[in-house]
């Protein structure tokens, strides 16, 4: 019997989140590798935009979130361009997936939501990883996502 290869490649153009081309009226700091999202008056949300994905396929989404709010959960929501839902996921502090197949355009926004936030309060997201629902096993160790493969 010989062991399957699986190659594993995260997708997401920002695993670091730098450089990410976020909007949204939330404030956004980014540090280590942490995106948080801090309620601070008006939208508590930002957005990025992911194109690139082939129509029809399955993907994995899935990223680290934490919150300091009372309820401690975090929305994270994928839409397509015209803001048709296509995926979400609430979950208290823990790791959110999201398994998905891509629309016709092969293009996602990514909502990452601060919903329910008290105000000053803030939600954090790391250790963002899109990839093909072939690929992805829950079993298999997060490698380090400085030398992760990336396309």
């Amino acid at each position: 019997m010989t062991a399957r290869e699986i190659y594993r490649v995260n997708l997401f153009k920002w695993p670091l989140w730098v450089n990410a081309p976020f909007y949204g009226s939330a404030t956004r700091v980014v540090e280590d590798g942490v995106l948080t999202i801090t309620l601070t008056g008006g939208d508590s949300y930002a957005i990025v935009n992911f194109a690139g994905l082939v129509p029809g396929e399955r993907y994995v989404w899935s990223v680290d979130v934490r919150s300091d709010a009372t309820d401690g959960h975090v929305s994270t929501q994928l839409f397509e361009t015209d803001w048709t839902p296509v995926a979400s996921d609430r979950t208290a502090n823990g790791r959110a997936r999201i398994a998905f197949t891509a629309p016709s355009n092969g293009k996602v926004m990514i909502r990452f939501d601060g919903i329910d936030l008290e105000e000053g309060s803030g939600r954090s997201f790391s250790r963002p990883q899109l990839e093909l629902e072939s690929t992805w096993d829950e079993s298999l160790p997060f490698f380090y996502y400085g030398t992760m493969p990336r396309q």
